[in-house]
């Protein structure tokens, strides 16, 4: 196992917060069904089980759900290409990069996960996730969590 300081922490934390442009939570509020109202857009939720620990997104699971949401806030949260999708709840945490197939199925993140945008001229999304996806990220994250049942960073 890898022994991680305080300090390498706070080091890769901070490079981490400097190739971002931004790190958004997902969302936490959706309706079931359309009810008739136009302002409400179709997406596609992802779960926990969609994000596979190769960094991948899973949709053959089938374990993404139907949702709508408010169009506002789909414009807002809807995944774009290079986005990484970090499941930073539960007993697993684990980063998967967005596709340009899967930027075109209207996804978006629920809150159990943050989507980091990188700025691609620091870091690349795909290198980023191998990391975080590998034994020394995923020790790295063990230090970082909080919660002895779910993990929470």
């Amino acid at each position: 196992m890898w022994e991680i300081s305080y300090k390498t922490i706070l080091e890769v934390l901070m490079k981490l917060i400097d190739c971002c442009k931004s790190i958004n939570v997902g969302i936490a509020k959706s309706e079931s069904e359309n009810n008739s109202n136009s302002e409400l857009v179709e997406a596609l939720m992802l779960t926990g089980a969609n994000i596979t620990e190769n960094g991948f997104i899973d949709l053959a699971k089938e374990n993404a759900k139907q949702i709508f949401i408010e169009k506002n806030i789909f414009n807002k949260q809807k995944l774009k290409l290079g986005q990484i999708v970090f499941l930073s709840k539960g007993t697993n945490l684990r980063a998967a990069v967005i596709t340009e197939e899967q930027e075109k199925l209207s996804l978006v993140a629920p809150a159990s996960c943050l989507v980091l945008d990188l700025d691609t001229n620091k870091i690349l999304p795909e290198f980023l996730t191998l990391f975080l996806n590998s034994e020394y990220g995923q020790s790295l994250l063990d230090s970082l969590s909080k919660g002895s049942m779910i993990q929470n960073i």
